[in-house]
């Protein structure tokens, strides 16, 4: 999805909001801005997921966090697995719902904030993080709570699964944010990897953010695979 960065004073007000103002602000973008019933719903599995397939457990119960209007949703069911979906977008999860009935799947499609997910613990053998659908988790703080969230669903020996857009380590904040932060003595919660846009936000990841995130949620990273990029994302990163 195309993001065109924002002047400067745009995104010195997007550090002074913070990121809870950014994810309400993502949430009314997907609502307003997005078709969830167009042909996509029927493309399936797209590259970076198919390789997937080998990769999840045989048949356990999926959950797909950040789900949209059911695409993968639908895939993954097609191909055996018992899966539900969260999505943030009450108009995506309406026509999740709608797409899961109408090909006579059972999972259910919660409508919450992965932030604020409440998952019967235990419930799911594999959790994935939709297309790109982590890095649009604004701030590193509220991506570890979601992380935390969707720990306490996971069956003992579960994994979660994460598709990234990567970057360089390294850089700066942009000078906006690095003067903001010296005018209030606050560390920025804007930086290297983040980007904010007409749509909301995105954020690209270094190995050793997502190594950060996943300590701060109780987890480890257990696998780091970066490939080709394909429609944003170019990396699988695989979390106990």
């Amino acid at each position: 999805m195309p993001y065109s960065v924002l002047s400067p004073l745009r995104l010195a007000a997007a550090e002074v909001r913070g990121p809870e103002a950014m994810a309400v602000r993502l949430r009314a973008s997907w609502d307003e801005t997005l078709d969830y019933r167009g042909a996509r719903l029927l493309e399936g599995l797209f590259p970076f997921e198919e390789a997937l397939v080998g990769l999840l457990p045989p048949k356990a119960r999926l959950l797909i966090m950040g789900c949209g209007g059911g695409r993968d949703l639908l895939a993954w069911c097609g191909r055996g697995w018992p899966a539900d979906g969260l999505e943030i977008s009450q108009a995506a999860a309406e026509r999740a719902r709608e797409a899961m009935a109408e090909a006579g799947f059972s999972g259910k499609v919660l409508c919450q904030d992965a932030v604020e997910a409440s998952l019967e613990p235990g419930a799911y053998g594999a959790i994935l993080f939709s297309w790109l659908a982590y890095g649009y988790i604004p701030g590193a703080g509220r991506r570890a709570q979601a992380l935390e969230r969707a720990r306490r669903g996971l069956a003992p020996g579960g994994r979660i699964y994460l598709l990234l857009k990567t970057r360089t380590p390294g850089g700066r904040a942009p000078w906006p944010i690095r003067l903001m932060a010296r005018l209030s003595g606050r560390r920025p919660w804007l930086g290297p990897g983040d980007h904010v846009g007409d749509l909301g936000y995105w954020h690209s990841f270094t190995r050793e953010e997502v190594e950060a995130e996943a300590r701060a949620a109780g987890l480890s990273l257990k696998e780091w695979r970066v490939g080709e990029r394909y429609l944003g994302v170019d990396c699988l990163a695989i979390l106990a």
